[in-house]
């Protein structure tokens, strides 16, 4: 666990040092954002593939609201090692049960 909390510090710290200006939120929908319509469509420059993005997200603010466009994340998926659930107390009559049980409650 000890290895686990050091690499994502590192993560954190890699990330705020690559991005000084943006804020990171510990959940994929941010707190703060203006109002809708002061969120701006990403833009992907002037190539063709560029403009159809942009379309596309202009379609994604019609359907959606621009809010929606400011969702964002970055998931780690771990594994805590299989002897650990043989001797936790939780629900569940097979391994897999317990499993289930513990991580997703």
């Amino acid at each position: 666990m000890d290895d686990l909390l050091e690499e994502l510090t590192d993560v954190h710290r890699f990330a705020t040092r690559q991005f000084p200006s943006e804020s990171i939120w510990m959940q994929s929908m941010p707190g703060h954002l203006p109002a809708d319509d002061q969120i701006p469509i990403a833009t992907y420059g002037k190539s063709n593939s560029g403009m159809l993005r942009h379309v596309y997200r202009r379609g994604l603010a019609e359907r959606y609201g621009r809010t929606m466009q400011c969702i964002a994340g970055l998931h780690y998926n771990f594994s805590l090692p299989d002897s650990l659930w043989q001797v936790l107390d939780l629900e569940g009559t097979t391994e897999t049960e317990r499993q289930s049980v513990g991580y997703m409650g």
